[in-house]
């Protein structure tokens, strides 16, 4: 389930550019205080297997009518309103009509620190129509995907690039677990998935949380899967870090051109 928000805001507001973390934190302000049973579930156990824990959300980047960036100030300026914001649930039935009704008439209030805020009003929630899902999708990222390993003597994640030998398996890994955490049972597996990178190059981008350094790319890529699983990594998020930042939200590609991206 995807619901597009409308945000009234003033202009000129001024968040930091690693501001993802802040809209997650928003999120889950607003279902703590419209739902409080609900939003505790999903932020201390989620779905879990093989002991981790999927939260089956992400979400968008801000997207103002118009926006500057100050690269020295790590500025994100939100020049213009209204500001529309795309959040994306991967929930059963009971969970859309909780859902659909948290957050018209909220207030957006995001601070951090001193100097960067936000402050609007949600006057518009729009349910999305969902795309049509079958065995072989082609999908653009408007959020970076995350697909990390864990490495021998190494207390941290490891990132990998979309061209790794490792990736297609780890994120294959990571769209069966969720989907098999969601559902309650082991149903699908790794073979039943299939990652093809369409770009010929692709873009990184190093976001941060709580002063880690999480990295992510932007590209095009081709997934064979059951239709499920695919309506599972659109509406949850592909890769990791998909509650806590948005990274893997996805659009399916409508034409048959192949963004490219510097290296």
């Amino acid at each position: 389930m995807r619901i597009q928000l409308k945000i009234d805001h003033l202009p000129h507001q001024q968040l930091p550019i690693n501001y993802p973390y802040l809209i997650s934190s928003w999120i889950y302000h607003v279902l703590y205080s419209s739902d409080s049973a609900f939003a505790t579930w999903l932020h201390e156990h989620g779905y879990q297997t093989k002991g981790k824990r999927y939260k089956h959300f992400c979400f968008s980047m801000l997207r103002p009518q118009r926006y500057k960036i100050h690269p020295r100030e790590k500025v994100f300026e939100l020049v213009e309103g209204p500001t529309e914001l795309v959040l994306s649930f991967n929930v059963d039935k009971a969970g859309k009509d909780i859902i659909k009704g948290l957050f018209k008439d909220n207030i957006m209030q995001i601070k951090s620190g001193e100097y960067f805020k936000m402050l609007g009003m949600v006057n518009q929630v729009e349910l999305l129509s969902p795309p049509t899902f079958s065995e072989i999708m082609q999908y653009t990222t408007q959020t970076p995907i995350c697909v990390s390993v864990k490495e021998e003597n190494n207390p941290y994640a490891t990132y990998l690039e979309p061209d790794d030998e490792r990736y297609a398996e780890t994120f294959a890994i990571n769209l069966v677990d969720k989907a098999n955490a969601y559902l309650g049972d082991e149903k699908y597996h790794i073979d039943q998935v299939s990652f093809k990178l369409l770009s010929s190059k692709f873009q990184s981008k190093l976001w941060k949380i709580k002063g880690i350094k999480v990295k992510g790319y932007l590209y095009d890529f081709s997934l064979s899967a059951p239709p499920e699983l695919q309506e599972m990594g659109f509406a949850g998020g592909f890769g990791v870090q998909n509650a806590s930042l948005g990274m893997g939200f996805c659009e399916v590609k409508k034409k048959k051109t192949i963004r490219k991206y510097l290296s």
